[in-house]
């Protein structure tokens, strides 16, 4: 078994903090067990160190630390050392703390060869007020698997007596008491502050309502500390998590420190075993949800967190389809219930649902614009678009991006285009095909996954054209929305953590050189160029634009209830 103790972490917050891990070098890929210690606590108390090796012993990667600011130090970690830091802590640093030692266990640095652990399967404990913050960090990380809560505290200001506050926001100040050191720790009213300045992030109620995980809740029906409704309230909150009342349990399950024995308290050995039975069942997928998308670089965040399991994780089987015929045979799907979700073109969207689809916007995927490349055949006379070449212009269908794009750039240039200067191709091999006979001359589609084919000699680009509007959203058809309107929900937010990590992740070059055949300078410039959107807001002006420019071309003009259209989200 390798223990490895006191590796130094750097803080967001300015502090350095230790950390410890053990595992068994088996070669194995192991699940990674955080543990995350309660108010007064440090990774070192008691029989914390049995407990790690009992864990590792099980079969995960077990891995404790001290939060930045408990009032430990890097050279005193059994100690309040450093009774100043005691009071500057407060929630937020908490689970800052707790990001970080995430971030560090799914990085090349960690401690752990790739081969013997799992960084797919992240399993938080807390210990406490410890229980909190791991609550709190499931709800707005979708790294984290399953949790589980001992001797939680399920609601951090309820603790708070209300002459305490009063003397807190009088002196700035409180002191409590240490049972074992006697040392008097202040306690500042900056953590106060910071409880009361967020509340979306910090109150757990809320959170554990809409936590999606596996959850497993443990309380000593005899605890001093946490009354043991505490654990009925989380229990209510989520009633599918696992609640198990130790009975006589403590709040610390029989431990103390220090702990002289070479064994576990019983009641913590009893807890342990049926955390480890939790953390060893396996996942079971609740709800199945369909979604389509075109065979392009813009989904693989979607792609990758599918492939890792990151929606099986909550309960959800992501049902991917590819569509090459893009938004028209999505739409098409959407409408007939082959697929739940659609990630659609901005103005093919709005254009299907003025012509009666009956969808809504979930949220904005790609924020950026689209650059649609202009091309023509590589034997083509054409050489531009201003040349007295006779053209005709591929489209993959009457209303889809490819028209909709030549259709505003040629109103832009002044010129007005009829339907017969259009011929349906159906798709971008079509659109090859097309151009390289000369049946056509223009041809709109996104600019970096037709390059190859600028690159092997086949088509010609002669110009650039961008859409003032988001280029991609996710859709989902009334009927989806109407039966799992919570699950598909939780899919955006797994999708929001994919689409950051993806972006900052420095695999992502290769693997889409590798998916998309993107040679390097191309990968760079697209993922510079690149915004996906992270939240559940869109902006109305985007989808004016779009409606502005569908009118143009409509021969009746679109009417849209744009606060229907986007009922789930933060219009702007």
């Amino acid at each position: 078994m390798q223990f490895h103790r006191n590796i130094v972490l750097e803080s967001r917050h300015g502090r350095p903090f230790l950390a410890d891990v053990c595992w068994q070098p088996d070669g194995q890929p192991k699940p990674i067990l955080i543990w995350v210690h309660g108010f007064m606590g440090f990774k070192d108390w008691g029989p914390y160190n049995l407990m790690a090796e009992y864990f590792a012993a099980a079969g995960f990667v077990f891995v404790k630390f001290n939060m930045s600011h408990n009032g430990t130090t890097i050279d005193q970690p059994l100690d309040f050392a450093d009774p100043e830091a005691f009071g500057h802590n407060n929630f937020e640093k908490e689970l800052d703390d707790l990001g970080t030692v995430i971030d560090w266990t799914v990085s090349d640095a960690f401690a752990v060869e790739a081969s013997d652990c799992n960084k797919k399967q992240i399993y938080l404990i807390g210990h406490s007020r410890g229980g909190g913050i791991v609550t709190l960090k499931a709800g707005e990380d979708a790294r984290v698997k399953k949790i589980a809560t001992w001797a939680a505290v399920n609601e951090f200001g309820k603790f708070w007596k209300s002459d305490q506050m009063d003397q807190i926001k009088k002196d700035g100040v409180i002191y409590v008491t240490n049972g074992r050191t006697k040392q008097q720790l202040p306690v500042y009213w900056q953590m106060y502050e910071n409880y009361f300045a967020n509340p979306q992030r910090l109150y757990i109620p809320d959170v554990v309502a809409r936590l999606s995980i596996p959850m497993l809740i443990v309380h000593g029906d005899l605890d001093e500390a946490v009354p043991p409704s505490s654990a009925a309230e989380l229990k209510k909150w989520k009633p599918d998590a696992e609640l198990m009342l130790v009975p006589g349990g403590n709040h610390v399950f029989g431990g103390k420190h220090p702990w002289d024995a070479d064994t576990l308290p019983t009641d913590l050995k009893n807890v342990i075993d049926s955390t480890i039975e939790f953390f060893q069942e396996t996942d079971t997928v609740n709800t199945v949800i369909k979604i389509g998308g075109v065979p392009e670089h813009f989904n693989l965040p979607i792609i990758m967190a599918i492939e890792g399991g990151e929606f099986a994780a909550h309960g959800i089987d992501l049902q991917w389809t590819y569509y090459p015929g893009g938004t028209g045979a999505m739409t098409r799907a959407l409408a007939e219930g082959e697929i739940d979700l659609a990630i659609l073109l901005t103005e093919g969207f709005v254009s299907a649902v003025n012509n009666g689809l009956q969808a809504k916007i979930v949220k904005v995927y790609i924020e950026s614009p689209l650059v649609w490349g202009i091309y023509t055949g590589a034997g083509s006379p054409t050489v531009s678009l201003y040349d007295s070449t006779p053209k005709k212009y591929a489209i993959s269908r009457l209303g889809s991006g490819s028209h909709l794009m030549a259709m505003i750039h040629a109103e832009q240039r002044g010129e007005k285009l009829t339907k017969d200067d259009f011929s349906i191709i159906d798709s971008l091999e079509g659109a090859i095909e097309s151009l390289t006979k000369n049946e056509t001359q223009i041809f709109y589609w996104e600019k970096f996954m037709t390059k190859r084919y600028v690159d092997s000699g086949e088509l010609r680009l002669i110009g650039e054209f961008s859409a003032p509007w988001s280029s991609f959203l996710i859709t989902a058809s009334d009927k989806a929305m109407s039966e799992n309107k919570q699950a598909i929900h939780i899919a955006m937010e797994v999708i929001n953590d994919a689409s950051t990590r993806f972006k900052a992740d420095k695999t992502a070059p290769a693997e889409l050189k590798k998916r998309f055949a993107l040679n390097t300078k191309d990968v760079a410039k697209w993922l510079g160029a690149t915004v996906w959107n992270t939240d559940f807001t869109i902006r109305k002006k985007g989808l004016d634009n779009a409606i502005e420019a569908l009118n143009k071309i409509r021969p009746t003009p679109v009417h849209i209830d744009m606060e229907v259209l986007c009922e789930n989200m933060k219009l702007k």
